[in-house]
């Protein structure tokens, strides 16, 4: 069964101000010259984005990782997996690689080599939306 989403028009105006937010965010990394100070600010990233998951998506077994470095991502979805208990479904929007470097979808194809060889975990495309992938533990 597909999962149908409705975005308000205040929905879409959040996203909008999350995902400048962002990128905003992006643009200071690349001027950044000291390693600390650029890993601070990739958390702060990643905090953002656990954060729009967390109180602005509110969409139930469903995270958007739009932004998420992929380490941040990774780290993320094994803190939901745990927290799974012993089975269910999750969603991960990923996107398709288009904004990425490459048109490589770099997140998505991580997460699909750490999860595929975990035991009790299945990982697979969304067939309906390849930016998506479904996330099954039993």
């Amino acid at each position: 069964m597909q999962q149908i989403i409705f975005k308000s028009a205040e929905f879409l105006r959040m996203k909008a101000k999350h995902h400048a937010e962002i990128q905003a965010l992006y643009e200071l990394c690349g001027k950044m010259k000291e390693r600390g100070a650029l890993g601070k600010l990739k958390r702060t990233i990643n905090e953002k984005v656990i954060d729009w998951n967390r109180n602005g998506l509110r969409v139930k077994d469903y995270y958007d990782l739009h932004g998420m470095t992929t380490n941040g991502a990774v780290r993320f979805v094994l803190g939901i997996v745990e927290n799974m208990q012993f089975y269910g479904k999750i969603k991960l929007e990923t996107g398709r690689g288009n904004h990425s470097k490459d048109n490589i979808p770099v997140i998505k194809n991580k997460l699909l080599r750490t999860f595929n060889c975990r035991s009790r975990c299945k990982i697979f495309e969304d067939k309906l939306n390849p930016g998506v992938l479904i996330l099954s533990l039993w």
